[in-house]
């Protein structure tokens, strides 16, 4: 029975009663505003949506924070690990042991240890220079304090009659942070 009805019954039947006075009481009711219950669903729902973005920015933020470093280490291995490998790699026959001590440098101590010969041997017979020439550096993997790269460089080896021979290599390395600067800490020649 709606409230139309209600209110129907009650103008012809002149008198309605007990039961009708129940029914016309709860009609009133269905037809008047709901405004404290209306404040109160709309005040929660108001909250709920509030307390979700607030949640929803927290966690936005927790995840874009790591993102962004990530894309901080991933530019600094690009614009270093050339570089750096380089730097490792690259010596002249008279400059040597000045040439290794700063390749020394730009090592781990434990690749330092384990590549101790390379790194303080006198140059190779018959070798006056070798220089490494980073053609194209690719981010494999980057994190805060670590990351691998790929490099491509152009070998130059110069023989001690002048000769050049140049071949290109392909080389993944792994890099550490160690305070402001990248170190090498391994190295897999892939060519």
């Amino acid at each position: 029975m709606n409230a139309e009805s209600v209110v129907n019954t009650d103008k012809t039947s002149g008198d309605p009663g007990p039961a009708g006075k129940a029914e016309r009481s709860w009609a009133r009711r269905l037809e008047q505003p709901l405004r404290a219950r209306a404040v109160a669903v709309w005040g929660g729902g108001a909250a709920v949506l509030l307390a979700g973005a607030v949640v929803a920015f927290v966690l936005v933020s927790l995840w874009r924070a790591p993102v962004t470093e990530r894309l901080d280490t991933t530019d600094e291995l690009a614009d270093q690990a050339g570089a750096i490998v380089a730097e490792v790699f690259t010596a002249q026959a008279q400059t040597w042991r000045s040439d290794r001590a700063r390749a020394r440098e730009h090592v781990t101590p434990q690749l330092a240890a384990s590549a101790a010969s390379g790194l303080s041997d006198a140059p190779p017979a018959g070798v006056r220079a070798v220089r490494w020439e980073p053609l194209s550096v690719g981010v494999v993997e980057a994190y805060r304090d670590w990351g691998t790269a790929l490099v491509v460089a152009e070998v130059v080896v110069t023989t001690s009659d002048g000769q050049q021979r140049t071949e290109t290599k392909s080389v993944s390395v792994d890099l550490v942070r160690s305070g402001d600067r990248w170190l090498l800490s391994g190295l897999d020649e892939l060519q």
